[in-house]
């Protein structure tokens, strides 16, 4: 019972390759969890949310996560563009306000897709974290009958601890 996450992917047609790369190292990395779509009867557990910063990170941040609701959790992918694998980049999750947005920051290049390096293996191991860490919210919450949201306590202990800006920066 339970070992299933079930997701619904939101992503602009010029990253769609990528968000299928991302979505592939995320069914490795959550093994043996199957991470899937959602079947006809029942709606997705979790949305996959992708963007591509094109102008501002933080008007581009604001404009995803104004259509993303507050019903489900949702992990929000921020795509920067950079032919550099060391290059640094601001943490998107700085931008985030709602409680059940889990916020990754990954590095790409249109020809190349999602880069080989540091700051990406990063990110799959913080999203595959939190999607694991719901997961278990969800079986407790089957488990019990609870119809809570678990992915919105699972952020916001996440962001207690590692998602907060912190002073003087």
């Amino acid at each position: 019972m339970g070992c299933k996450i079930s997701y619904h992917m939101e992503t602009p047609d010029n990253v769609k390759g990528i968000a299928k790369a991302f979505r592939k190292k995320m069914k490795r990395k959550l093994m043996p969890i199957k991470f899937t779509k959602p079947s006809r009867d029942k709606p997705s557990d979790v949305d996959l949310v992708f963007i591509s910063i094109v102008s501002r990170s933080g008007t581009d941040i604001d404009a995803a996560v104004s259509k993303i609701t507050d019903s489900k959790p949702a992990l929000l992918v921020v795509l920067h563009h950079t032919f550099n694998t060391e290059a640094v980049m601001s943490k998107s999750s700085t931008c985030v306000q709602k409680p059940n947005i889990h916020t990754v920051d990954c590095l790409f290049y249109e020809d190349k897709g999602l880069l080989s390096c540091k700051a990406n293996d990063e990110a799959y191991k913080d999203a595959a974290r939190w999607l694991k860490s719901y997961n278990q919210r969800l079986l407790i919450g089957k488990a019990s009958g609870a119809e809570a949201n678990p992915g919105a306590s699972a952020h916001t202990e996440q962001r207690s601890s590692t998602n907060k800006p912190r002073k003087g920066t």
